[in-house]
């Protein structure tokens, strides 16, 4: 009975479950699409309600963006560094070694099984940190939160006197983070690629 169960549980976990291939694809398929629909919903409603009932402040603006960049920055440090830690000391084949130990009839496979070496482990480089900090940043759910907050209401005593403010604090956070952020993106990513090709067409001549 406990090997049916670690069967079916590792059926139920493992990524492919009791579905073809062929089924998957086409899963896969109409998330992607109802995927790209719903973003394009929710990008649409910022074009067109993102600059309608704002109170424009330069010191506000600048503040929500100062505090928006380095919050990000002290997140993606703090994030990494424990990523960097967990795979310094295995974390992860620590804790097959563990389930393993718990439950023997539960198969746990991992990627470095065979390799103990210390060289071949990925560690989250500079390059890395700095795409997840262009990365991401577009503030579609921080803008339909502020949306959702009442306006202050005299009588009941509910709601917000400063949505105005807080809106006009998204609005050009998601401004600055989709232009400029999106920018640097395609750039830290290009040049990432270039520097890749780079790389391999040297080994290529120097093997020729």
């Amino acid at each position: 009975v406990t090997g049916q169960i670690s069967a079916v549980v590792k059926d139920a976990f493992s990524g492919k479950g009791h579905i073809l291939d062929t089924s998957r694809h086409h899963v896969g398929f109409v998330a992607h699409v109802v995927a790209m629909i719903m973003e394009t919903s929710i990008f649409a409603y910022l074009g067109l309600f993102l600059f309608v009932d704002n109170k424009w402040n330069f010191r506000l603006n600048f503040t929500a963006l100062v505090s928006c960049v380095s919050s990000r920055f002290v997140m993606v440090i703090i994030l990494s560094l424990l990523v960097n830690l967990a795979v310094f000391f295995d974390f992860e084949k620590r804790i097959g070694q563990y389930i393993k130990a718990v439950n023997p009839c539960q198969r746990v496979s991992l990627m470095d099984d065979d390799d103990d070496s210390v060289g071949d482990r990925v560690y989250l480089d500079r390059k890395t940190q700095l795409i997840m900090l262009f990365a991401g940043v577009r503030g579609a759910v921080s803008f339909a939160l502020v949306e959702n907050i009442p306006v202050w209401d005299n009588v009941s005593k509910t709601g917000s006197q400063f949505k105005a403010e807080l809106k006009t604090m998204t609005s050009s956070s998601i401004v600055f983070t989709l232009f400029v952020f999106g920018a640097l993106t395609y750039m830290a990513v290009k040049h990432g690629t270039e520097s890749e090709s780079d790389r391999a067409r040297a080994m290529l001549t120097n093997r020729l």
